[in-house]
Parts: structure tokens; sequence; C-alpha cells
């Protein structure tokens, strides 16, 4: 019997994706102005699933030589980057942050499990309203302000944190805070930025100790922002009321696969999903019908692009 989730960090903190059982691989070389590109699409079981890394990790991990090359990401490396985030379809996400939310909030999952069993008790399903509550977007690019703005038709106070402030969050008549207020006040954070060096571990010992008591934590962006130990630390202690996340830091060896019969030796992952009051999803934030049609099609738009030495809308320039 295999076992899975050995915890080693992965080269140069890429959270990488793995393909699908089926892989349909395609790439394409051109070399216009000196540039090189490799693209890679991984379809299989009705899903597409890209490999995602930061441009900036991408080009840290290539030879001097070739650290010029032009990338395409699925994802943007800047907090703020609209253009990336709409390119993927962008609004799918942040409504997977709200059900998450909703259902650790409400308790569903555990609602869910009793009534299959014919236990209607509703001891320990006591939630807690949205409305008035103050919730912290940190990254407020578009995926953090279509949440910013779901949240304030609940009810409830929005402020951000993002060291690129967004024209269109404060628009929304919404103020960025600092961390250290961010902790003293929220009742719910929710991560909305890529994984940088700056990013890494943004939610870890020092900022929950921070943490409103009873807050609710969710991430569906990358599991490297959050320090899982620290978290299931404030888990034990009462600093967070609960946890959503989508994404996991050490997710490689465990996500997009059936390890139902196999052994997990990830002891952290599996302390982790042992509280009643943390619901974890394997990397699914992205998976609609929509979302996948238009990673296809901006995918090839920008192949397309690139092979006819055209302006790539959606091409990352590191600042």
């Amino acid at each position: 019997m295999r076992s899975y989730g050995a915890r080693t960090r992965p080269a140069c903190n890429s959270e990488r994706i793995p393909g699908p059982t089926t892989e349909q691989q395609a790439i394409v070389d051109a070399v216009p102005g000196g540039s090189k590109l490799k693209f890679k699409v991984s379809a299989g079981a009705g899903k597409i699933s890209p490999r995602v890394t930061p441009v900036t990790e991408i080009q840290s991990c290539l030879p001097q030589s070739v650290q010029k090359t032009r990338v395409i990401p699925w994802e943007g490396n800047h907090w703020s980057d609209k253009a990336l985030t709409q390119s993927r379809g962008g609004r799918h996400i942040p409504f997977d942050a709200v059900a998450l939310l909703l259902a650790v909030n409400r308790k569903v999952h555990r609602a869910y499990n009793r009534t299959r069993d014919s236990n209607f008790s509703l001891d320990g399903l006591t939630g807690f309203d949205l409305c008035g509550k103050t919730v912290a977007v940190v990254g407020t690019g578009k995926i953090g302000c279509v949440f910013a703005k779901i949240m304030l038709g609940s009810g409830c106070e929005v402020i951000g944190f993002d060291p690129y402030p967004s024209a269109e969050f404060q628009a929304l008549g919404l103020r960025y805070a600092k961390m250290d207020e961010i902790g003293e006040k929220a009742e719910i954070i929710s991560l909305h930025c890529p994984l940088t060096p700056e990013t890494y571990h943004i939610i870890n010992a020092k900022t929950l100790e921070r943490a409103k008591g009873g807050a609710i934590l969710t991430n569906t962006s990358r599991g490297g922002l959050v320090d899982t130990e620290a978290v299931i630390e404030a888990l034990k202690s009462g600093l967070l009321g609960g946890l959503g996340i989508d994404v996991y830091e050490q997710e490689a060896d465990l996500f997009f696969r059936d390890l139902s019969s196999e052994i997990i030796t990830d002891d952290v992952f599996q302390r982790l999903v042992s509280f009643p009051n943390v619901i974890v999803t394997g990397h699914q934030a992205y998976l609609t019908r929509e979302a996948l049609t238009t990673i296809c099609e901006t995918t090839l738009k920008s192949i397309t692009a690139f092979e006819k030495n055209q302006v790539l809308e959606n091409e990352v320039k590191v600042r």
C-alpha cells in the first residue's frame, strides 16, 4: 500500500497542480525577438489542470541566460493584476470563498452528515449573522473586489489589505487597513492574493496572536499563504473559530487524486481535517464550466498571439 503526503517544501516555493491520469500535452517553441514560449495543457476526466507557479519563482529557477523568457501564466503575480484574473474568468473563485465561509459558519458540513444518519438534532450548529461583521479582504485585485462586493451586499463592514491599492476597491467606498488592525477587528479574514516571497506565510503565529477571538479564515488562493501549524494552534486555542480552505501548502502529493484507500502520512494535514470547524476542499474553486472554457480560449489566444509576434494581452511584466 502506498502512502502519500510526506511534508517536503516544493522547489522554489511553487505549488504544482499535478496533471490528471490522461494527459494531452502541447509544447510550442517560437523565437520571435529571441523569446521562447513553452506551455502545457493537461486534460482528462472532464477537467483542465494547469501548472501554476508565480512568475518571479519561474524566473528565479531559470538559468541566467534565459531569465528574460516571456511568461504567460494562469494567475497574475501582481496583487491587483486585473487583466489576468479577468482572462481566467475571475468571478468563480470569490463565490467559492463565500461558500466555504457560509458552510463553516452555519455548520453545513456537520448538518449534512447528521441528517444522512437521520439525526436532526441542532446541538452545536449555531452560527452567526454576517450582517454587521467586519470582513478583511487580503488582496484586492479583481477576485478580492468581487468578494468584497458580496460581503457588502451581506451587510458587512469591509476593510482591505494590499500594498497596491485598487481604485475599484476604493470606489466602493472601502478603506485599507494595516495587518495589525485587520487582526484586531475582523471577524472574517479572506485571502485573495498570489504567493510571493512577501506573502509567504502571511498568516502565521504572530498575525494569529492578534486575531479577534473566534474569527473565521478562508483561503482560496495559495496554500503557502498560511502557516498550517500555526493555524492548528490557533484553532486549538479558539483564536480561530473556523477555517475554510481550498488550497494547502503541501497539496502536491494529495490533491487531484483518489486517496481514500491509501495511507496519508502528512500528520499536519490529518490533524487539520480532524477539527469539526474546518472544511478542506481539493483546489476546486476554479472548477466551473464557464471558467474551463475561458481558460482554454485565453490560453489558445495567447499562444496564437505569441506565435504571430503580436501584443500579449495577459503577459506578466515583472516590476
